[in-house]
């Protein structure tokens, strides 16, 4: 599942809540905490070490 979820943090530019949502997480925070805690990195960490840049969004 950590697979999944860093896949499509890495390609889509949809906000971390809404990817949370999409995999059945109804808090964002929740998710956050359960990313970290199995990858010991934040979804908005690994979006950046990635190369995901925020301007993306707009």
């Amino acid at each position: 599942m950590v697979t999944l979820k860093r896949i499509i943090l890495y390609i889509t530019v949809k906000p971390i809540k809404e990817i949370a949502l999409y995999l059945g997480y109804s808090d964002e925070f929740y998710f956050s905490r359960m990313f970290k805690a199995n990858t010991d990195i934040s979804p908005q960490m690994y979006r950046e070490a990635v190369g995901f840049v925020k301007s993306e969004l707009n």
